[in-house]
């Protein structure tokens, strides 16, 4: 699902208001990423994240899920690269 389907699902579930902060924090941290698909010009990946929620009832969980993303390379040499963007397009809960 997209980010702001990913958040109102979370809302939805967990009724927790503060979600996005929190999301926009993790979103933020390495997490254990992985490359699916690279060739000269482009990278999708896979980043593995965790999240404490706190649920309606009180009681907090962990939250495992991935998001991926993909990124356009730039200034590439033989042994490195940068993304001239990259962008965040599929969120699922694992």
């Amino acid at each position: 699902m997209l980010r702001e389907e990913f958040i109102n699902y979370l809302k939805a579930t967990y009724g927790n208001l503060e979600i996005e902060k929190e999301l926009y924090r993790v979103e933020h941290m390495e997490g254990d990423i992985n490359v699916v698909l690279e060739n000269s010009r482009v990278v999708i990946c896979k980043d593995y994240h965790e999240m404490r929620i706190k649920r309606k009832c009180g009681k907090e969980i962990l939250l495992h899920f991935c998001i991926y993303g993909i990124g356009m390379k730039c200034n590439i040499t033989s042994e490195d690269y940068e993304f001239q963007s990259y962008e965040k397009f599929e969120y699922i809960i694992l």
